[in-house]
């Protein structure tokens, strides 16, 4: 839907004539804001733009010259510049919020929107403590708000078919996982503004600000959350950088899921993308393996794949993934990144770290209640 109008549809109408439609037709809009504009910020207002079912009404941020980059950005829709997110949610006909900001802060951004009535879109991971994950499910599960995680890989075209052909037992029974995201640098440059990634009281640890991406996959897959975990980690390269740095730059973990599936997923800050970099999800059955990313599926001794997902245009998992909250906030779904799905996804990431932080074996019960 655009509110975009022709002239030659209106020729010879008078403004007052004109000014009835256009009211109508914006009035059909989702009214959105944006707390946190920063560079994930951007690219969640880029792609709301791109929708074109919603309208930018307000944005947020404590950091002045990004709040008018925003504003420049959603010109279109010329957007109301808040620095306060609570004054932000008292913006009179806001439907919905984005939140793109540290982590640390999700889980009161969350419920303050919730309880103000407004549908929620928030950046992953839910939280970064399983009281924080728990508090704000809770507040989802009450509200007849909609809330989205934003677990963007859940909406990959990709990723759904491939996830869906494995569900309908088309690589035999699920026998094992190996996933990675290893990242290709030998030096550490800090955004201004981003400090609060190399903090894990703020962040939650990069297996939890990073990671939980691939793990909800393993979720995903396995249908269920993990029985237990194990693992080992730290701080190699990077320690001291930047200074008062908290984070690891690598691990390494294996969970354990019903059925005797196990997932085996490393980390790293430096290795090289021709020497085992990138990131990867194999998914390995009692008769086919496949590779997630491409959905390429392969049986053993074959070096072409026997099946692969057919793609009809591009796999625009940000576009896809808010194309999905607005239509859920219009038509009153349930989104498919929904918060148990978040829930879960941060609690995994959270038994992980606790598994390597602690060097033993985690019990999910341990970290879910």
């Amino acid at each position: 839907m655009s509110h975009a109008f022709s002239r030659r549809g209106f020729l010879g109408r008078s403004a007052a004539a004109l000014a009835a439609p256009l009211a109508a037709q914006r009035s059909e809009l989702v009214q959105v804001g944006l707390i946190g504009a920063g560079g994930r910020g951007t690219g969640l207002l880029r792609s709301t733009l791109e929708a074109d079912t919603a309208r930018v009404v307000a944005l947020c941020d404590t950091h002045e010259g990004r709040l008018a980059e925003a504003q420049r950005l959603c010109a279109r829709d010329s957007p109301q510049g808040y620095s306060d997110y609570r004054r932000l949610l008292e913006h009179k006909g806001l439907d919905a919020v984005f939140i793109s900001t540290p982590c640390h802060l999700h889980k009161a951004m969350a419920i303050d929107a919730l309880s103000a009535g407004r549908h929620v879109y928030c950046e992953k991971p839910l939280a970064i403590t399983p009281a924080d994950c728990n508090a704000v499910a809770r507040a989802a599960r009450s509200s007849s708000r909609v809330f989205q995680i934003g677990q963007q890989l859940r909406y990959s075209k990709v990723y759904r078919e491939a996830v869906a052909k494995i569900h309908d037992g088309f690589i035999g029974k699920l026998l094992f996982i190996r996933a990675q995201r290893h990242h290709s640098t030998r030096t550490v440059t800090v955004r201004p503004g981003k400090e609060w990634y190399y903090d894990r009281e703020q962040c939650g640890d990069i297996i939890v600000e990073n990671a939980v991406h691939e793990i909800d996959v393993f979720n995903w897959v396995n249908g269920a959350p993990p029985l237990r975990a194990c693992g080992m980690g730290g701080c190699n390269l990077f320690a001291g950088q930047p200074p008062g740095r908290s984070v690891t730059d690598h691990y390494i973990v294996t969970w354990e899921y019903p059925g005797g599936v196990h997932v085996t997923y490393s980390q790293a800050d430096y290795t090289h993308q021709m020497v085992g970099g990138g990131r990867s999800e194999q998914v390995h059955g009692a008769t086919l393996s496949v590779e997630l990313g491409t959905g390429k599926f392969y049986a053993p001794g074959t070096r072409e794949p026997v099946y692969a997902v057919s793609l009809d245009g591009k796999d625009d998992l940000d576009l896809q993934a808010i194309q999905g909250f607005l239509d859920c906030i219009r038509n009153n779904k349930k989104p498919f990144a929904d918060v148990e799905v978040a829930r879960l996804a941060a609690l995994t990431a959270l038994l992980g770290r606790t598994a390597f932080y602690e060097g033993r074996t985690v019990r999910w019960e341990e970290v879910a209640g």
